[in-house]
């Protein structure tokens, strides 16, 4: 389960990484949940744009909280991921 969770979360937190979000480095991460500080530039909501589009996460202060099942699929992340580049560009 740990290596399954950590695979999906890896994926995420790279492209996170790549659009400006600030992450912990990998060893500081667990593998079934991570957190990451939203870009100071998107001055939106994103909690309630990404609720909008059915797709959860948490927030608490500058920074979002990713913890993803072992049902998420390759669909379900590319989703995510798209949805984020839109929201952010």
């Amino acid at each position: 389960i740990s290596d399954s969770l950590i695979e999906i979360n890896n994926r995420i937190a790279d492209h996170l990484s790549d659009m400006g979000f600030q992450l912990p480095e990998r060893s500081q991460r667990s593998p079934h949940m991570f957190g990451a500080t939203i870009p100071g530039r998107y001055k939106g909501n994103l909690v309630a744009e990404l609720d909008k589009r059915k797709i959860y996460i948490s927030q608490r202060g500058d920074s979002v909280r990713f913890s993803p099942h072992l049902h998420i699929t390759d669909h379900d992340l590319k989703r995510l991921l798209e949805t984020l580049d839109g929201l952010l560009k």
